[in-house]
């Protein structure tokens, strides 16, 4: 297609999710979802044109911050959204930018010291928890509601190159049909159901090279960071065209390429990859290897939960750990380990009083 102009695309998509008065955007850092968050922002800095509702919709953005990502993109992302709270209350923008953290008792630690074992195919609990819930409290506690059906918009980075799934997905999960909406509305592929409102992917047809392009031929909305952070991170990972970097505590991937990599181009200390893995290591090995040994009997395949004596060496392993080379990575999580160190030992104390007057 000679005429085929991205931007413009995605900006019939914008125009599209403008018939909604609230617009979610998720934001994770990376290249596409950063592309997203500036094609918004243009969107709204020109007063919104050919918007279906005659005005610009109220805008969140949402960094769900795990607080297990590397620190480079973690950062980059982090100060992304406090330049877009800077830069919307400079402009007067109807922008709100936040990081949701997984809420207490729900991130790694508190995970472990309720004795959940490692995620699984069968047992995906951390998506939910870590990145979904976080995402929908931000939402519930900007909005003071919950959405009202058409209220909103969420805006996504998917692309049809990078994720066959979600692109089939978004192509076959068009909004249902009423006044306004429709193939004449909604460009082809670029608008699907999500749980909350309808989704909308600006770039569900851009190209890896499309977005790099995008990138190289102007400066960021929100000023700095700038773009060079997201080149140094992507490039130091191997691969320009996708960035698959999970949580350095997933157990769900084959094998992790980015976190090595990152090592290995000096953005992460030597060794600190490796001894997170030592630990990740040993949370499988109680769970998979010696059930019988760590975890409590019972549950849909004859174990349950970790035993409170594992649930203290995982969480005085994982302390132990941040003591080391992977400290810088682990600081964001640090205090939340102490804490439910802390609360699990205190209640082992209780549990032995209790026990001891009966």
């Amino acid at each position: 297609m000679d005429s085929w102009d991205p931007s413009v695309f995605s900006k019939l998509v914008l125009r599209a999710a403008s018939r909604h008065p609230y617009w979610l955007v998720g934001f994770s850092g990376g290249k596409d979802s950063s592309v997203v968050v500036d094609l918004v922002v243009g969107f709204l800095r020109e007063g919104c044109p050919g918007s279906l509702r005659g005005s610009c919709p109220e805008v969140l953005v949402v960094y769900s911050d795990t607080l297990l990502e590397p620190p480079p993109l973690r950062g980059y992302a982090r100060g992304v959204i406090d330049a877009l709270n800077r830069l919307a209350s400079r402009e007067g923008i109807p922008l709100t930018a936040v990081a949701a953290e997984p809420a207490p008792g729900e991130d790694l630690a508190g995970m472990i010291a309720r004795g959940y074992t490692p995620p699984s195919n069968r047992f995906r609990w951390c998506t939910k928890r870590w990145k979904l819930r976080p995402a929908r409290r931000a939402l519930l506690d900007w909005l003071g509601r919950r959405p009202k059906p058409g209220e909103l918009a969420v805006i996504t980075g998917v692309r049809a190159e990078e994720s066959t799934l979600r692109a089939t997905r978004a192509k076959q999960g068009s909004p249902s049909r009423g006044p306004g909406r429709g193939s004449r509305s909604c460009p082809v592929g670029s608008c699907f159901r999500v749980p909350w409102g309808e989704g909308y992917a600006p770039l569900i047809h851009w190209t890896a090279n499309d977005v790099w392009e995008y990138i190289e031929s102007r400066n960021p909305a929100w000023g700095l960071p700038r773009w060079s952070v997201l080149r140094k991170i992507y490039s130091a990972a191997g691969s320009m065209e996708s960035l698959r970097m999970g949580c350095w505590a997933c157990t769900l991937v084959k094998k992790d390429r980015a976190w090595p990599a990152l090592t290995k181009a000096r953005l992460l200390p030597e060794g600190s990859v490796e001894a997170l893995k030592a630990w990740v290591s040993l949370w499988l090995h109680m769970a998979r290897v010696e059930p019988e040994k760590y975890r409590e009997k019972g549950g849909r395949y004859g174990y349950a939960k970790l035993k409170p004596e594992a649930r203290v060496q995982l969480l005085e392993s994982l302390l132990e750990v941040s003591k080391g080379a992977a400290g810088e990575i682990l600081e964001p999580l640090k205090a939340r380990i102490e804490e439910a160190l802390e609360a699990l030992k205190r209640s082992k104390v209780e549990a032995k009083l209790m026990a001891a007057s009966r």
